[in-house]
C-alpha cells in the first residue's frame, strides 16, 4: 500500500514515516494523525497552527480515497482545530450545494450521508481525543462554544444583519467579485444561542469548484472585522424563487 500525496504536500512520505514510529519515539511536535483500519490521514501544524502539509493513506480503489484527498486538499490553510472539528460537516455542506449528494433532504450529518463521510468523521474524532491534540491544540479549541465579543452582544438582531452584509460587500469588491453572487439568506444561534451561524447562498452559475475557497475567505474576513465566532454555512438552492434573503 503505497501512500498518496497530494501535490502540494511533497513531504508527505517523511510525515507518515514519523507518524508511523510516533508509539515508539518523542512525537513530531507538529504532527497530528489518526488511522483506522490501516486508513489514515495526518496534518503537518505550522507554527500559526494552520495546516501546512496534509496527506492521507488508503487501498487503492478504496470508497474513501477521493474523499481524503478532497479533505487533505482543502484544509491547507485552515486552523487546525476548525479542520478536525468542523471540516467533514463543512466538506458535506459543499458536496450538498455541489448535488454530489443526491436526494438529500433534512438534516444531513456525516454519519447519514454515507460510508465515506462516517469514516473521515471517525478518523477526526480519533484525532481530537488523541494526546497529542489535547496536549498542543487544546487551549481555546472549543472557540465556537464561548460566547462573542461584548461588541457584537451589544448590538440588536438588525444591527448584526446589516453589519455582516457590510463586510459580504466589502469583501467581494476587494476581491473583484460581483456584489451579488453572495447572498445573506440567515443569521441564526448556535446551540448557546448566540446569533453567530451566518448562512449563505451562492447564485446560480457560481463555478462550485470555487466555492470552498470563497467561504474560508468571507469566514476569515467576518471573523477579523466582527467576531472571532462567527461561523460561515451555504445552504443548498434548487430554486431561486425559494431563496430566503435577508
Amino acid at each position: 500500500m503505497t501512500p498518496d500525496v497530494s501535490p502540494e504536500i511533497l513531504d508527505w512520505l517523511d510525515v507518515y514515516a514519523k507518524s508511523r514510529r510516533h508509539l515508539g519515539l518523542p512525537a513530531d511536535e507538529n504532527l497530528l494523525f489518526s488511522e483506522i483500519d490501516g486508513i489514515s490521514v495526518g496534518f503537518r501544524v505550522g507554527a500559526d497552527q494552520t495546516v501546512a502539509g496534509a496527506g492521507y493513506q488508503a487501498p487503492e480503489g478504496s470508497p474513501v480515497a477521493a474523499m481524503l484527498e478532497l479533505f487533505c486538499r482543502s484544509s491547507i490553510g485552515t486552523p487546525v482545530r476548525d479542520v478536525v472539528e468542523h471540516g467533514v460537516s463543512r466538506l458535506l455542506g459543499y458536496a450538498r450545494t455541489a448535488g454530489a449528494i443526491p436526494n438529500a433532504t433534512g438534516v444531513l450529518l456525516p454519519s447519514n450521508a454515507g460510508y465515506p463521510f462516517d469514516f473521515l468523521q471517525s478518523l477526526m474524532t480519533q484525532m481530537i481525543a488523541g494526546e497529542q491534540f489535547v496536549s498542543r491544540y487544546d487551549e481555546g479549541r472549543n472557540e465556537h462554544h464561548k460566547a462573542p465579543a461584548s461588541s457584537w452582544l451589544e448590538l440588536t438582531h438588525e444591527e448584526r444583519i446589516s453589519s455582516v452584509k457590510r463586510v459580504i460587500v466589502q469583501h467581494l469588491t476587494k476581491a473583484g467579485q460581483p456584489e451579488d453572487i453572495v447572498q445573506l439568506s440567515a443569521l441564526e444561534k448556535d446551540i448557546d444561542g448566540f446569533e453567530v451561524r451566518v448562512v449563505i447562498d451562492f447564485s446560480f452559475g457560481v463555478d462550485p469548484a470555487g466555492k470552498p475557497g470563497m467561504v474560508r475567505s468571507l469566514e476569515h474576513e467576518l471573523k477579523n472585522t466582527l467576531d472571532r465566532t462567527l461561523q460561515v454555512y451555504v445552504i443548498e438552492r434548487k430554486d431561486e424563487s425559494k431563496l430566503r434573503r435577508l
